[in-house]
């Protein structure tokens, strides 16, 4: 029987700073598009192709992207 952590290759997992990077340009992407207002956390993570949960826990708010 595997362990956990060999059940996951390396290239699976991701890198926080390249999320993050994600996110950002994702987020200024769709400010520019649609406004703060108009930007939802949703359509950033989309862009980006991560969940909106990263988000919240590297940012704690879409807010914090601008």
């Amino acid at each position: 029987m595997s362990t956990t952590s060999s059940r996951f290759s390396r290239s699976r997992l991701w890198s926080v700073e390249e999320t993050k990077a994600k996110l950002k340009a994702a987020a200024v992407q769709e400010f520019a598009e649609h406004g703060l207002a108009g930007t939802s956390a949703e359509h950033i993570a989309r862009r980006a192709g991560v969940n909106n949960e990263r988000i919240y826990s590297y940012f704690g708010s879409k807010d914090q992207l601008s």
